[in-house]
């Protein structure tokens, strides 16, 4: 009896120590279950902020310890696209790149809405296939380096290539103001078309700096307001011409001649601060190429065998002629609507000039539902999405260009029977 009484008081101890464990298990798992819901809901509400605001509400750093301004991915990729944002590396990265592209697309047509004075017998005094010579002399030296500038870019990153390509074209734009003869308007035309392979920094950028969800977005956004040069330029330069013309002293002709050559300090001048801008970019989003190559960040990368890969892949040459066909007939149009519009139908330059813009000024918005008709399809159907998305956009643009054509059947030939075949 002597012994009983600690047995139970010991047994009820224990039953209560292990009441006590068994409470705070349940409560310990009543509070994982709240924090893993709490920790859902920040995750969610981390989600809605970087989807709907953009906002890097997560305070993700690069390397050198500086917040992001937008949202990123674990590449540190932007994975919303904020218009607005000019700040490194991102919003600078893209804004530079379609800036550094816009510039030398300017500058490459500038020469279009300008060139019923260029022509005549006062200055120049080119004929049809002088021009048509310029305008294909452009458009091979731009195939040409194309091509070398993705070698270019994957060794010195885009930022130098595209402002190395900006500042290259300036001496052959201001060469325009000294120009005498049709041989040298054309080898000044080739020169400046190397301007246009940034197109292809301007792609290698952002797809660089833009995550997957929104890079075709990016990269559309960035294409399209480069090429609206070419429409900008069609639509200013005779508002620039005019005004020059009248600042100048001396007979019409000799007006004529000099304004026209003193309107390409304009292209001269966004060509150099695109160059500029472009350098104050960064290539990644930690840091330049050399940097990180140098530290062990970044493998050093094997140009060749990307190119050498990426010349015996079908797909690429399939796009390649894609891109081809439609770009073709945007290169056409930036080069001939101008004069089509002044001398067929007669309008006035500033007329013909705006007339000649509209094409090209579509790419303030058309690309870019481009980018976003192909983030959709990749959302919804992966990368197959992307190509159906791609052919039926193709088409659409096959048969407009045959309606366009059918439109204009009933009506006299532009030009000379004779002269026909130049253009």
């Amino acid at each position: 009896m002597v012994d009983r009484a600690p047995r139970r008081g010991v047994d009820s101890a224990f039953s209560a120590a292990e009441r006590r464990r068994a409470k705070e298990k349940g409560v310990t798992r009543a509070l994982q279950h709240e924090v893993s819901a709490l920790q859902g809901e920040v995750k969610q509400l981390h989600a809605v902020l970087a989807q709907k605001l953009g906002v890097n509400s997560r305070g993700i750093k690069d390397v050198f310890g500086k917040e992001f301004a937008v949202p990123v991915d674990e590449e540190h990729k932007a994975t919303k696209l904020r218009i607005f944002n000019f700040t490194n590396p991102h919003g600078r990265a893209f804004h530079t790149s379609w800036f550094g592209f816009f510039a030398p697309f300017f500058t490459m047509f500038a020469s279009a809405p300008l060139m019923n004075e260029i022509r005549k017998p006062s200055s120049l005094d080119l004929s049809t296939m002088d021009i048509v010579h310029a305008d294909i002399c452009a458009v091979c030296t731009n195939i040409a380096s194309r091509i070398v500038t993705g070698y270019v870019c994957d060794i010195l990153g885009p930022r130098r290539t595209l402002a190395f390509l900006c500042f290259v074209i300036c001496p052959a734009a201001l060469g325009m103001l000294w120009v005498e003869s049709a041989a040298g308007f054309i080898v000044c035309r080739g020169v400046i078309g190397l301007g246009l392979a940034t197109f292809v920094t301007s792609q290698v950028w952002c797809t660089q700096m833009y995550s997957k969800s929104v890079v075709g977005l990016a990269n559309a956004t960035s294409a399209g307001w480069g090429n609206m040069g070419g429409g900008v330029t069609n639509l200013v330069m005779p508002f620039v011409f005019s005004a020059i013309y009248n600042l100048l002293d001396g007979t019409p002709l000799d007006k004529e001649d000099r304004a026209w050559r003193y309107c390409y300090f304009l292209p001269v001048a966004l060509c150099l601060a695109a160059g500029c801008a472009a350098l104050t970019g960064r290539d990644l989003p930690d840091g330049d190429i050399k940097q990180l190559e140098k530290t062990g960040a970044k493998q050093k990368p094997q140009g060749r065998i990307v190119l050498r890969t990426g010349l015996c892949n079908v797909n690429a040459w399939v796009l390649t002629i894609t891109y081809g066909m439609c770009f073709g007939v945007e290169l056409t149009m930036n080069s001939v609507a101008f004069l089509y519009f002044h001398d067929y139908h007669g309008l006035a330059p500033h007329e013909a000039g705006l007339y000649a813009s509209l094409y090209g000024l579509m790419n303030l918005f058309a690309r870019s539902l481009g980018g976003q008709l192909s983030d959709w399809s990749n959302e919804r159907f992966g990368m197959r999405g992307r190509i159906w998305a791609c052919w039926i956009v193709m088409s659409l643009e096959g048969v407009f260009c045959m309606l366009m054509a059918s439109v204009t059947l009933s009506m006299d030939a532009p030009f000379n029977r004779q002269m026909t075949q130049g253009w």
